[in-house]
């Protein structure tokens, strides 16, 4: 495992990639697939917002994201995602490069009205593809990824007992480097 992670920083050191500088992004992606013991199913489409800095190969973000599930009696709900990770680039040529990302998110499902809700916290993780554009006036970027987020959720009405949560979410998006 050392030596694998080794690799990995070496070789993103050595990518050709000499971008700095803040960015941000929005997405649009399947509603959240979700597994676990809060059974929801999907209803429409995500949204993301991120934000950025990236300095070479490696990127720190914050992202938000908001979505409807609904659960087999029909009930809907609005579910929440807030997180911060790491970002590792490698470029591939030709304006592509593939990253991976890890980090730490809060996720939180809320029925409207506020009768039942569930938050907690937990991992995220995931990867994809970036098409890197230079534009006349600005530089920016296509991406489409995979993300899963693992949380630990609390009950409103139910402390004394906690609830693993899966979320999978394919987004497509658009980055602006600011």
């Amino acid at each position: 495992m050392t030596r694998f992670a080794l690799a990995a920083v070496l070789l993103a050191a050595s990518a050709t990639s000499a971008s700095a500088g803040t960015y941000v992004g929005l997405g649009i992606g399947t509603s959240p697939a979700t597994s676990g013991d809060v059974e929801m199913f999907e209803n429409g489409r995500s949204q993301r917002l991120q934000l950025g800095y990236r300095l070479g190969p490696f990127s720190i973000e914050g992202m938000g994201g908001r979505a409807d599930l609904a659960r087999a009696d029909a009930t809907s709900f609005s579910w929440t995602t807030l997180g911060v990770g790491g970002r590792l680039s490698h470029e591939l040529g030709a304006g592509f490069e593939v990253f991976g990302r890890l980090g730490y998110q809060h996720t939180s499902i809320e029925q409207p009205g506020g009768y039942d809700s569930f938050s907690g916290q937990g991992l995220m993780f995931g990867g994809g593809f970036e098409y890197r554009l230079n534009l006349l006036v600005a530089s920016g970027s296509l991406f489409v990824d995979y993300n899963v987020e693992r949380s630990t959720l609390d009950r409103m009405n139910v402390p004394e007992r906690q609830y693993d949560l899966t979320s999978r979410v394919w987004t497509l998006g658009a980055i602006l480097a600011l």
